[in-house]
């Protein structure tokens, strides 16, 4: 097969859109979608494009399971893009976590997941402060 003349964007992240606020309150549909717009927009304008699928998420608060809609927006880039623009994409997501009224928020970098910011009780392979991981 020979080789097609394409774009190498090796560097895929995302970050994950709740539908709720703090105290697990769930967020009306126009104040959901637009979460959803905002981040899109944040990854178009940073990165270029993005991709985003809805689907259905789960965590414990208070030990009641909680289940609730997310959206999950997706762009990929280059290595020297992704340099140049992760803190930009670091600020993002730490200021979404504080005006979402997030514990903390998820996002995944080449297939490693994360929360911001880091919290005691989840276990963590290394010691580390609260800086993101981008």
């Amino acid at each position: 097969m020979s080789k097609l003349n394409s774009n190498r964007l090796p560097i895929q992240f995302s970050i994950y859109v709740p539908s709720t606020k703090a105290h697990s309150k769930k967020l009306t549909k126009p104040e959901f979608n637009k979460r959803i717009v905002v981040t899109k927009k944040f990854m178009d304008n940073t990165f270029g494009g993005d991709t985003s699928v809805r689907s259905v998420g789960g965590y414990t608060d208070d030990g009641k399971l909680i289940t609730e809609d997310i959206a999950i927006v997706e762009s990929s880039t280059t290595n020297k893009a992704f340099n140049k623009k992760k803190k930009e994409l670091n600020e993002f997501v730490k200021m979404k976590q504080k005006v979402w009224e997030q514990d903390t928020l998820g996002y995944k970098i080449e297939g490693d997941f994360y929360t911001y910011p880091k919290k005691s009780y989840i276990p963590h392979e290394a010691k580390k402060n609260n800086n993101l991981r981008i």
